[in-house]
């Protein structure tokens, strides 16, 4: 058996926090508009024709993608080039560990719980780091709670078109230090939150490939709560307007299978996607407080993808805390698309908005990127309440020829 190698991926420090003076603030084209707002508290951008990549020319169309999120076609690449590391140590140097797969012998399989955690218990006994191969996707049923983690560096792999766990409604994951989720060959995905309860506190989902949510995908009213850890190199494959989120995706094309996806620290980085790269709201919500969103890249929306998809099928986004959300863009381009607010194109008027978090309000440190948008009925507000002056330094414009003032 080959020597394993194990590369140090750093987890992004965030902030202190303090509290902010009340006014509002507006961010203008590079033209300079002037026109008096006669909304209070709003964020508005000023901006020229913005060209939705999911129209016909601009969009990848493959009519011949599965529709079931848990299976992939293998014969699809990669297209994640981005070279972005996930994140730097932060002041305390608490760093996560992932297991680089290259050539090896897998040493242990498991098909089930009990055998996972004895082959982790056996890892931790020897001290050395090690792979496990899961022969099938592991299912947790209604009224199981299960918790993983390790001592020593543990990559649990998937060689086949399923993911490594599918936490069904009533049922509970929670990840911890020292384990990665990977798939041999690329071929495989993280977790599937069906209805159930992830909870990630630390460890990395990485090298995953799934029609749509590489590394995380969360529908059917499930809930997917990320506290730390790393969420890298993942990517969602299919080409059609309802997939993507290499890193995370949320929802589906249905009304019931909304989900619910909670960032309280944590970094998602060097994912790719047709829409969302990090992260893709198709329906549900996304809560960000911390951590980082980094490095991502896709057609729609590099870093996140807020969809206006339909009347009844959309997304929504709250931000505050320290969330960083910045530096997602191609490969070889210097153009970031860090937040896309979606405009349908069919319901002018109707864009997604960002909700500032009540109970967690942006603080120092925080820094969102917000690709431009035009929408001549909402004159395009992307805040549509609570925004004061100190809210400035924390939102900027993608686009580098804008500039940035309050009124």
């Amino acid at each position: 058996m080959k020597k394993l190698s194990v590369n140090i991926k750093k987890i992004a420090a965030v902030a202190i926090a303090i509290m902010m003076a009340m006014t509002i603030f507006q961010v203008f084209g590079d033209e300079g508009n002037t026109e008096e707002e006669s909304i209070t508290s709003v964020i508005t951008y000023y901006t020229d024709d913005y060209d939705n990549p999911n129209d016909d020319d601009n969009n990848i169309s493959d009519t011949e993608d599965d529709d079931d999120d848990d299976t992939n076609d293998t014969d699809e690449e990669s297209n994640d080039d981005s070279g972005i590391e996930p994140g730097e140590c932060d002041e305390n140097c608490e760093c996560e560990e992932i297991i680089n797969l290259e050539e090896y012998d897998i040493p242990v399989q498991a098909e089930d719980i009990a055998e996972l955690k004895s082959a982790i218990q056996a890892a931790e006994e020897s001290g050395q780091p090690a792979i496990i191969a899961l022969t099938s996707p592991i299912t947790i049923p209604a009224g199981d709670s299960v918790e993983i983690e390790s001592q020593v560096p543990v990559a649990l792999t998937v060689n086949s078109d399923y993911r490594h766990f599918v936490v069904q409604s009533g049922g509970s994951l929670i990840l911890g230090g020292g384990i990665t989720l990977t798939a041999q060959d690329e071929a495989g995905g993280g977790v599937h939150a069906d209805g159930g309860e992830f909870i990630m506190n630390g460890g990395a989902i990485s090298g995953n490939t799934m029609i749509s949510g590489g590394g995380v995908h969360v529908d059917n009213n499930g809930i997917f709560t990320m506290n730390g850890g790393i969420i890298s190199d993942n990517t969602a494959i299919g080409k059609d307007n309802a997939h993507g989120g290499g890193g995370v995706n949320i929802g589906g094309e249905a009304l019931n299978t909304r989900g619910t996806f909670i960032m309280t620290n944590g970094t998602i980085s060097g994912n790719s996607a047709n829409n969302g790269g990090g992260v893709h709201v198709l329906n549900g919500s996304f809560t960000m407080t911390g951590g980082e969103i980094m490095g991502n890249s896709a057609i729609l929306g590099h870093g996140v993808a807020v969809r206006d998809y339909s009347d009844t099928i959309n997304g929504e986004i709250t931000l505050g805390g320290t969330a960083k959300i910045q530096g997602n863009k191609s490969p070889g381009s210097e153009e970031e698309a860090n937040v896309l607010l979606e405009v349908r194109p069919t319901s002018p008027g109707t864009h997604r908005v960002i909700t500032l978090s009540a109970e967690n309000p942006p603080t120092c440190g925080m820094v969102v990127g917000v690709t431009k948008i035009v929408d001549s009925a909402n004159r395009g507000v992307i805040v549509n309440e609570g925004a004061t002056a100190e809210h400035l330094s924390y939102f900027k414009s993608d686009a580098v020829d804008w500039k940035v003032a309050c009124p």
